[in-house]
């Protein structure tokens, strides 16, 4: 099956850069002269505002992993990357594959009440709810009824998913999936403290509201300069944490990176911010940073809303006019692998490229192959708008792109910078014609990105495409 033209312009597989050193190596040769212990304070850059603290709403990386240090689910990844018990003290399925029965540890809010069953089926009921905006509910469509709840064919408590008594969950599947306990692992399955959000609906906005169930907890927030957060007494496993406070700064790249070369920042780049593309090279011949594989492709969605848009042979024109190699060799130098499938190479599949990289010859032809469809000569082509999030990584890039296009193809485009919950709005309302972005892997599984386009009326979609041969396969 040819996924990928319908609905986007399959990019760049992106590796993990995560630069860092850790606080005993960045504090200089001085302060270890002193005598005592070393703070078990860190000071990490996060690069900008979080759009959303509240799990049930989350859809950025760094809104995952900020969610993720205040915040608990069921399961969770230890360090080695392995799937252990969080809240969950123990599970076990039916015969079927299709019925878990979860057991729950007694564990705390970080305002002292309980942490129950009720929790977890407050919370998932309430992002189900059809008038409820949350970008990833379609990853909880596993569970029987979710999709039709969330459609608005039926009432959040026919999902079933229900709380026996306070410590024990018990889920219905829609069918046996294999990945179901690491999805368990996601914020989009962790519970809310359902009397908080009831009497004080805008916790989420402001330390003083804001209850989780973390090992930390913010104290202080003030809005696109910092948070700062301190251990969690009431966290269970609290006796494992030796940090006692995490600062956590907006800062543009270039401002983050001197002052990480200073000794004022601890921590820099993935998974909450990014790195200047231009000492990338430095660090990794000087073997200062590290880095690895990671999940994850960008591409160029397409509004197929768009009359333009809405031919195929012209998005497969924009596709095979765009050179992959000499992006990842100009900007991200040993770094990126080219992506000519959806599916990261990474994960081990075989699958075979969908198109050639770099393929002008044929992209010329189908663009005049979708002129002839359209009816209208090359000028009298509209210009089109490519959105991006305002990140130097994401100029770069783009601008290439739309170098390519004038001169593979003679077609311009308006290039748009936005602030990243402007672009989400955007995206969310369908009021874009070609937007950069990407996806980064929330389990193991290549369904994890095929699911992704699942349904147009998803919010990991946002492309106006949907396909019932495409729907049947996966659901197969």
């Amino acid at each position: 099956m040819h996924i990928f033209p319908p609905k986007l312009l399959s990019f760049l597989t992106l590796r993990q850069i995560s630069l860092f050193l850790l606080l005993l190596l960045t504090i200089g040769c001085g302060t270890t002269k002193k005598k005592g212990p070393i703070a078990q304070e860190i000071t990490v850059d996060i690069g900008a505002e979080p759009a959303t603290l509240d799990p049930r709403k989350a859809r950025l990386l760094r809104d995952f992993n900020l969610i993720r240090n205040f915040n608990e689910g069921l399961f969770r990844k230890n360090k080695e990357g392995k799937i252990v018990e969080g809240i969950a003290k123990s599970f076990s399925v039916s015969e079927d594959k299709k019925t878990y029965t979860i057991e729950l540890k007694k564990t705390y809010w970080s305002n002292g009440d309980k942490v129950t069953s009720h929790d977890f089926i407050y919370a998932w009921r309430s992002l189900l709810n059809k008038d409820f905006p949350s970008p990833n509910a379609s990853f909880l469509y596993y569970l029987k009824n979710a999709k039709a709840i969330k459609n608005g064919h039926m009432q959040p408590r026919e999902l079933c998913a229900y709380a026996d008594g306070d410590y024990r969950i018990i889920v219905q599947l829609e069918k046996p999936i294999p990945f179901f306990i690491e999805l368990l692992s996601l914020p989009i399955y962790f519970p809310v403290n359902r009397y908080v959000d009831k009497q004080t609906p805008k916790w989420i906005h402001s330390a003083e509201t804001y209850v989780c169930n973390g090992p930390f907890r913010p104290i202080k927030w003030q809005m696109r300069d910092s948070i700062v957060a301190i251990k969690n007494n009431h966290y269970w496993d609290k006796d494992v944490v030796r940090l006692q406070k995490i600062t956590l700064v907006m800062l543009d790249e270039t401002t983050a990176y001197n002052l990480f070369r200073e000794g004022t920042l601890h921590h820099i780049g993935s998974p909450c911010s990014t790195i200047p593309t231009d000492v990338l090279d430095f660090h990794i011949q000087n073997g200062t940073m590290l880095s690895d594989l990671f999940l994850a492709t960008y591409w160029i969605r397409t509004n197929i809303e768009n009359k333009i848009l809405a031919n195929i042979n012209f998005r497969k024109s924009l596709a095979l006019a765009i050179d992959r190699k000499m992006i990842s060799d100009n900007i991200f130098p040993g770094s990126i692998t080219p992506a000519t499938t959806i599916i990261p190479k990474s994960m081990g599949l075989t699958e075979k490229e969908y198109f050639m990289d770099a393929d002008s010859k044929v992209a010329r032809q189908l663009l005049e192959t979708a002129l002839q469809e359209l009816g209208i000569t090359k000028e009298e082509f509209p210009t089109l708008t490519l959105s991006y999030i305002n990140a130097e990584i994401n100029r770069k890039v783009t601008s290439i792109v739309q170098d390519q296009w004038r001169k593979e193809l003679g077609i311009d485009v308006i290039l748009e910078p936005l602030e990243f919950k402007v672009f989400a709005d955007k995206l969310s309302k369908g009021k874009f014609e070609l937007a950069f972005s990407g996806r980064i892997a929330d389990y193991k599984d290549p369904v994890n990105f095929l699911e992704l386009y699942k349904y147009k009326d998803i919010g990991t979609n946002n492309t106006g495409w949907e396909n019932e041969e495409f729907i049947s396969a996966i659901d197969s």
